[in-house]
């Protein structure tokens, strides 16, 4: 099975630079109430719909800090001018007096009066530790201004920031308004914005000015898969190459004035659509190849969250990159969709864990290590294990991970380097034609750094795995059929 990994009204006068404490203090309520929720009670639809609301009130609570850094900075920085101003006023009160005393000395020394002399030098040794005691933090201020001027300048960025966030949130909100069709939404941009890219690239390079409405209406049907007069796949193919290589090939800047149409397809009646014109046949059938695709990722999306598929949301994601909407919600929605990446982690996390529970109450597994479990399925008991020797293991194994998907591989050799060490010891004591299950836990995975272990492993030599998130929990049944050094 193919998987692809890849929020509540808020307060409104938040939006505008702040709530009042009440609505502040709820707001915080909700965020807590929500952070102590255990995701392993929840169904995968609700860890999906409680982390986006979590979210949500994410939005609000930024925004509120970002404020309250910003009064804090403000305030500091008006205190610190305000001593600064204090200063300058006993700055020029010691100057005064140091003037004074000048004039004292001069005269002192002008009737030549040592004792005079003695004094006021005394008094001015004085007034300069008086000085030095009063000033003492002023070069510290002379520090300090330059970066509460900074931190006030990035406390303003975060404020926009956040508003821009929060603004983007109502306004996805208010399109659309509920969790799951958001997250079909939002987990459909990427492949919406290669959609718009597509669509662009085609009209482009056949200078055809393709009816984006009709594009829509051929995606939604396939997508929806209802049930319409379906054109022969093979004239419908051959008609949109020769459309679309007329048009590369006309000078009439992608016009099909002069384009023959078969009487075939004067007999159509699909969805409206005016198959007399290649035009719109090349508009909808476009949009009904591209929805072929978009229904698979949409079916698999929904089966992977245990509910029945949401095509609206995807539908609307492509619409809104074709129309150029989904740009104004760049700022909301990769928030949006590390919150979708952390419901799948979750969701693998509580799979995987009650896959490893299953297992290992079983009659006969072992723990061999923290979050690795071992059973003997077959023991060869004419053959001797390997006792440690071998470096690489000839095997045939059969994988499954928590998530349902498996695969089966036959002669592979799993290389030294290439294999976990704990795997490694539990190989080396088998014997040829020794059949043993060793489950991995989620933990056990990301633990020892193995996540993506299947992925980035060369196919063929190593424990070969499709589809490995974090999380997920694998079971691998190995039969040894040989090793070697």
């Amino acid at each position: 099975m193919a998987r692809k990994i890849f929020c509540g009204v808020i307060c409104l006068t938040l939006m505008l630079g702040g709530c009042d404490n009440g609505s502040s203090q709820a707001a915080e309520q909700k965020v807590e109430e929500l952070k102590v929720k255990d995701l392993k009670d929840m169904t995968n639809q609700e860890i999906v719909e409680h982390k986006l609301k979590s979210l949500g009130l994410s939005f609000e609570k930024k925004l509120k800090d970002s404020n309250k850094r910003h009064v804090e900075y403000v305030a500091a920085k008006e205190k610190m001018e305000k001593q600064y101003t204090e200063y300058q006023k006993q700055s020029a009160e010691f100057n005064e007096r140091q003037a004074e005393l000048d004039i004292a000395l001069s005269e002192a020394r002008f009737v030549e009066d040592s004792d005079e002399v003695t004094a006021v030098k005394r008094k001015m040794l004085e007034l300069k530790k008086e000085k030095n005691t009063t000033f003492k933090d002023l070069p510290n201020f002379q520090s300090k201004y330059p970066q509460l001027q900074e931190s006030i300048r990035k406390a303003q960025d975060a404020i926009y920031k956040s508003k821009k966030e929060l603004t983007e949130w109502n306004n996805l909100r208010a399109k659309i308004n509920n969790e799951i069709d958001l997250y079909f939404y939002a987990l459909g941009a990427e492949e919406a914005n290669r959609v718009k890219n597509t669509f662009d690239k085609s009209r482009n390079s056949a200078n055809v000015v393709i009816n984006q409405e009709l594009f829509i209406k051929g995606m939604s049907v396939r997508i929806k898969g209802r049930e319409v007069e379906t054109p022969d796949t093979d004239k419908t193919q051959e008609l949109i190459r020769d459309l679309y290589e007329y048009a590369i090939s006309n000078s009439n800047a992608g016009r099909f004035d002069n384009f023959e149409i078969d009487e075939y397809w004067g007999t159509l009646n699909v969805e409206g659509v005016d198959f007399s014109n290649p035009l719109d046949i090349f508009s909808y059938y476009y949009g009904y190849e591209v929805g072929d695709t978009g229904r698979d990722f949409v079916t698999t999306a929904s089966e992977r969250l245990g509910v029945s598929p949401k095509f609206d949301g995807y539908i609307m994601s492509i619409e809104s990159a074709l129309s150029g909407e989904l740009s104004s919600y760049d700022e909301v929605l990769p928030s949006v969709l590390r919150a979708i990446l952390s419901s799948h982690i979750a969701i693998n996390t509580n799979e995987g864990d009650t896959f490893y529970t299953d297992f290992q109450k079983q009659e006969g597994v072992n723990e061999v290590g923290s979050g690795l479990l071992q059973k003997v399925i077959t023991k060869n008991e004419s053959a001797p294990p390997l006792s440690g020797y071998a470096r690489n293991f000839k095997v045939n194994y059969i994988a499954t991970a928590s998530n349902g998907d498996e695969i089966e591989v036959k002669d592979v050799t799993l290389e030294y380097f290439d294999t976990p060490k704990d795997l490694r010891r539990i190989l080396g004591k088998m014997a040829v034609g020794d059949v043993y299950q060793v489950v991995f836990s989620g933990r056990y995975i990301n633990d020892q750094r193995l996540v993506g272990f299947g992925n980035s492993w060369r196919e063929g030599k190593n424990l070969n795995f499709p589809h490995f998130y974090e999380g997920t929990s694998v079971s691998y049944k190995i039969e040894l059929l040989g090793a070697s050094r």
